[in-house]
């Protein structure tokens, strides 16, 4: 959660939010997963692929940070940020199956930060991918389930170097396939990025 909220913050100051709107960025990717406490352990640390029961189960999370963090009267931004976070564009997200237009805008942000610390980070059931396949992966789900504005200020704020001043321990785990082209890559995958979708 803590790399969650720093990455929040580097790709909302990106997008030119105040510094009052980052703070609170910063909170909700702090909050996002605290309904993981009401999941059971087994699942959250099982080695292997979830059954279709434990899946549903931990969908459930977002759901209970939403009831844990609603109570206390935080400011609904942050709230309505850490409860929407695997919410996606098309209306396939959970817990409520919202769209696009009715997604958070600071739940956008956690999204993608939050999916790129889970694929470049190790977890039970898998390694740590290199940042170039996991913008690859955030790439391949703009406008379906991820925004594609929001994605396109991560790939920026790494190539502008804004994650590297950040505190090393934050960021030890990143792994790139090849450093010497990754500005070449960083600048292709940006211009895909901004390429309109086709249909298939």
């Amino acid at each position: 959660s803590f790399r969650v909220a720093k990455y929040s913050m580097a790709i909302a100051k990106k997008l030119g939010f105040s510094e009052e709107v980052i703070s609170d960025i910063e909170i909700a990717g702090y909050m996002h997963d605290i309904g993981k406490i009401g999941i059971l352990d087994a699942v959250l640390r099982k080695v292997g692929k979830l059954t279709d029961v434990e899946y549903a189960e931990m969908k459930k999370h977002p759901g209970l940070t939403w009831r844990i963090l609603e109570p206390i009267h935080l400011p609904e931004n942050i709230v309505l940020a850490a409860a929407q976070h695997h919410e996606r564009l098309d209306g396939r997200g959970y817990p409520f199956g919202l769209t696009a237009e009715d997604i958070h805008p600071f739940a956008k942000i956690i999204a993608v930060a939050d999916v790129f610390d889970a694929l470049t980070s190790d977890r039970p059931y898998r390694t740590a991918m290199s940042v170039e396949k996991a913008l690859i992966i955030l790439c391949e789900g703009k406008d379906k389930e991820f925004d594609s504005e929001v994605v396109l200020a991560l790939i920026d704020t790494l190539k502008d170097g804004l994650m590297a001043q950040a505190p090393k321990d934050i960021y030890r785990e990143l792994k790139y396939s090849d450093i010497q082209s990754l500005n070449q890559f960083l600048s292709t995958i940006a211009g895909q990025l901004i390429q309109p979708v086709t249909e298939v």
